[in-house]
């Protein structure tokens, strides 16, 4: 038998518990006496004294006789009077959604470290602003099974949008939409076709397949985002979730004496993603982080005309500038139908400039195939973003 040896460890306060349990996401350990009561204890202080923190204080109620966590950092307790009770990790307050067996003095536990785990990195790439208000998002999200056991059901939740400003990546957008993707690549190829980030609509893949040990996908999906006039704030921030699920609830959920299976009954791991595109090192070897995008406060480029003339089969395009910030260059562009646009070439942009500046582009061949043709212009600054006119 393996021997350990056992540390006292001195509180900030006096802490009273009928059980302990460890939060396998944040790290911390909560106490609970009561169902109306919650401590967290910092263990990774680097204070001697770790600090105790009372998040909600009771004198009194039924005797909590244990408490746990699932693997996707929730926290549930079970009184020895026979109810099931959800926590709160904010307020401290409990919520009771079930039967539980009653017993004189009761304990329990959950396994909170599973075999499987899951790494999940997301980044965004190159904002596109199509309009003073409106913009498209990019973002690349990729998922990669950790362990060396099978991850079946795996799934990544975005949540993008929601009317009520809840957990939702562009709170105050008019319009939130997909406008390309999601595809899947990697050793998953099927992605929910379905998916918009809103509602019940989150999941970027159809939850049915499984990842092997090693194995990987990766997403990618483009999101047109819309805000009213003078509504656009400085950044977006976004998080990612993936996880795993067995295809049935686990025996410790079956065992509520009334029959009720607490969300979520199935997970067996989840990751937050990082940000970034490259996996750690070590299985869940870093800490979760948001995409942020940064969204520009001016228009780059004021253009004051643009303009398209027929010369023979040949097109004279035209265009000018009030002022220019940081702008890089400029590419042109044609569509024979209005939309499959593809770049002719580019003519350089004045960097910063407050002057009015004139250019021109004549495409040679513009009406040699076609009697109708479609030009816009894509403007670039030095840092890679762009705006369409």
């Amino acid at each position: 038998l393996r021997s350990f040896t056992a540390t006292t460890i001195t509180l900030s306060q006096n802490v009273q518990c009928g059980d302990i349990a460890f939060d396998p996401v944040s790290g911390y350990l909560y106490a609970s006496r009561y169902p109306s009561d919650l401590y967290r204890i910092d263990l990774a202080s680097a204070n001697t004294t770790k600090p105790a923190t009372t998040l909600r204080a009771a004198t009194s109620g039924e005797d909590m006789g244990s408490i746990f966590f699932d693997a996707s950092g929730q926290l549930y307790g079970a009184s020895n009077q026979g109810n099931f009770y959800l926590y709160d990790l904010g307020t401290g307050q409990s919520t009771n959604v079930g039967t539980a067996n009653s017993s004189s003095q009761g304990d329990g536990a959950s396994c909170v470290f599973p075999s499987q785990k899951l790494d999940v990195v997301k980044a965004a790439g190159t904002l596109i602003q199509r309009s003073p208000t409106t913009f498209d998002v990019p973002y690349t999200i990729r998922v990669r099974n950790t362990s060396s056991a099978e991850a079946p059901g795996v799934q990544v939740n975005e949540f993008l949008y929601s009317a009520s400003g809840t957990n939702t990546t562009f709170p105050g957008a008019t319009s939130v939409a997909i406008q390309a993707g999601p595809t899947a690549s990697g050793d998953l190829t099927v992605a929910n076709a379905g998916f918009t980030g809103q509602g019940s609509a989150t999941g970027l893949l159809p939850g049915t397949q499984s990842l092997q040990a090693g194995q990987s996908v990766t997403l990618a999906f483009t999101v047109r985002v819309t805000y009213p006039a003078g509504g656009v704030p400085s950044q977006a921030a976004n998080t990612a979730y993936a996880s795993t699920a067995s295809a049935s609830p686990s025996a410790g959920y079956q065992q509520l004496s009334d029959g009720t299976l607490v969300s979520p009954d199935r997970v067996l791991a989840v990751d937050r993603s990082t940000n970034g595109s490259t996996m750690p090192a070590t299985a869940n070897g870093d800490q979760p982080s948001p995409t942020i995008v940064a969204y520009p406060t001016t228009l780059p480029v004021v253009l004051t005309s643009f303009t398209a003339e027929a010369a023979g089969p040949a097109v004279r395009l035209a265009w000018a500038t009030a002022t220019e910030t940081t702008n890089s260059h400029f590419v042109v562009e044609r569509a024979a139908d209005g939309y499959s646009f593809s770049a002719l070439g580019t003519v350089a942009g004045q960097g910063t400039s407050s002057q009015n500046h004139a250019y021109t582009w004549l495409d040679a061949s513009g009406l040699a195939t076609s009697r109708r043709q479609y030009y816009r212009l894509r403007q670039v600054d030095y840092d890679g973003r762009a705006t369409y006119s």
